[in-house]
């Protein structure tokens, strides 16, 4: 067995530390005995390496593994190849995970004209590159842009794949997410509800992919006053991710976030802010003060204050939500305008209303002179 398969096992084992020794030590040795640019270093830098930092949530590192495996990979094999494509996807979705939009979008673009063009709109390859530009405009909010294109991946997995497969389901999956944004609960559970039963069944209960699904319905329960149910399955996602990701994962963050929310809402403020300053503290060392999610736990806390009449303390945090998110996602981004209307809000309470007319006619400025050009 070779040092970069034994990596492979200990990686399907779980055992991550022991993966990631083995497959460094079939990098370096394959840096050295083919040279930094040979097709077999790039497969193992992109296919395994890169994968596995993503995976855990290593974003940098990710990125740098594909970055150089993309020039490897463009100079030796040519851009349409199929390999190149797929490096060209998997850095894509590295860039969607750093919250660096335009350029993930570039790289799934390049990834879906190759791969339409090689492999034909219905192959599973082109199909997982549809789901994932969608993912990424749902993640800037554009959702009547991320539907169709939901939608079309959908279908032809389903045709292609079968119901019950683990990309069919992963779309399932992302396509309940944006339905529940849109408050379409009822077609959210739905959906949501179809890809648990699959994955509890394939790839098991404790799988990071079923996990995703877990906290994802806790999070629609939650939006729906079903504290109980939705605390419950919040407990379920935060102690697999905990065991199986690690305590400082951003999905484990995510998940511990989204419990800090339920009690928030259920006037639990102390156990609450614990949970939130975990969660930003762990964000800004994993993914960066300015990603997307930083900033969503940053409103987060911030409200919490401006629950408890902690005014300063929240205009503080709100400001510097603000300001990332029309950095990061735009001015006209759901979470932008969530972020201005509450900090508006706070300038209310405080009797300060002409600055609170102030900033919302700023956002509405820029709405006219988007919609004019």
């Amino acid at each position: 067995m070779t040092v970069h398969n034994i990596g492979l096992l200990y990686e399907s084992q779980g055992k991550y530390n022991e993966a990631e020794t083995f497959y460094k030590r079939a990098l370096v040795g394959r840096e050295t005995s083919l040279s930094i640019h040979h097709p077999d270093t790039i497969q193992s830098m992109d296919v395994r390496v890169a994968g596995y930092f993503l995976q855990r949530g290593r974003y940098e590192e990710a990125m740098a593994l594909c970055q150089r495996a993309l020039e490897g990979q463009t100079h030796q094999l040519g851009a349409k190849h199929l390999d190149t494509l797929a490096t060209a996807h998997r850095l894509a979705d590295v860039y969607e995970h750093q919250g660096k939009y335009d350029d993930a979008e570039a790289s799934y673009q390049r990834a879906l004209a190759g791969r339409e063009q090689q492999l034909g709109a219905d192959h599973r390859a082109t199909l997982d590159t549809v789901n994932g530009l969608a993912w990424l405009y749902y993640r800037q909010g554009e959702y009547d842009t991320a539907e169709p294109l939901y939608q079309r991946a959908l279908t032809g997995q389903e045709q292609q794949l079968g119901a019950d497969h683990l990309d069919t389901l992963g779309t399932v999956h992302n396509l309940a997410a944006l339905y529940m944004d849109q408050k379409k609960y009822q077609e959210a559970e739905a959906l949501y509800q179809r890809a648990l039963v699959g994955k509890d069944q394939q790839p098991g209960a404790d799988h990071p992919d079923t996990l995703s699904t877990v906290n994802n319905l806790a999070v629609l329960y939650d939006l729906q006053g079903m504290y109980v149910e939705a605390e419950a399955l919040y407990q379920r996602a935060l102690a697999g991710r905990d065991r199986q990701l690690g305590a400082d994962h951003p999905d484990t963050l995510f998940t511990v976030n989204n419990l800090a929310g339920l009690y928030q809402q259920q006037g639990r403020y102390v156990e609450a802010e614990a949970l939130y300053q975990r969660a930003l503290a762990g964000m800004e060392r994993q993914l960066g003060p300015d990603n997307p999610a930083t900033l969503t736990a940053v409103h987060n806390i911030a409200l919490l204050h401006e629950i408890q009449g902690e005014y300063d303390e929240a205009e503080t945090l709100y400001k510097r939500a603000l300001a990332g998110n029309e950095k990061s996602l735009g001015i006209h981004h759901p979470g932008t305008i969530e972020t201005r209307e509450t900090l508006a809000g706070v300038y209310r309470k405080q009797g300060r209303d002409e600055e609170a007319k102030t900033l919302l006619a700023r956002g509405e400025e820029a709405a006219k002179v988007r919609l004019s050009k």
